[in-house]
């Protein structure tokens, strides 16, 4: 009979590690979604001015959240995003 056994792909399995904390993902796309949470928090708000996030995606998540003390309305935080984000090069891609 065929007892016992994987399917014979071990040892084959890459391993991506974090050099920050040395934990290991599966692959280049996990490992790099973990390395947010190395980032430093020194990107401001640009409607409100508080600096705790770790990119402009994560200012612009807190302004489309309701939670920015310095927003009017969720009509006012889309056109104050939208002026953002068209500002920064690499946001580009989350304007639609």
């Amino acid at each position: 009979g065929y007892g016992g056994g994987g399917g014979g792909y071990e040892g084959v399995h890459l391993s991506y590690q974090c050099h920050e904390c040395f934990r290991n993902f599966n692959s280049q796309n996990e490992l790099n979604m973990h390395m947010q949470v190395h980032r430093p928090r020194n990107v401001s708000c640009p409607i409100c001015g508080e600096t705790r996030f770790r990119s402009g995606a994560n200012a612009v998540q807190h302004v489309e959240s309701g939670y920015c003390s310095g927003c009017r309305g969720a009509s006012n935080a889309r056109d104050q995003i939208y002026r953002f984000a068209s500002s920064q090069r690499s946001m580009n891609h989350y304007l639609t």
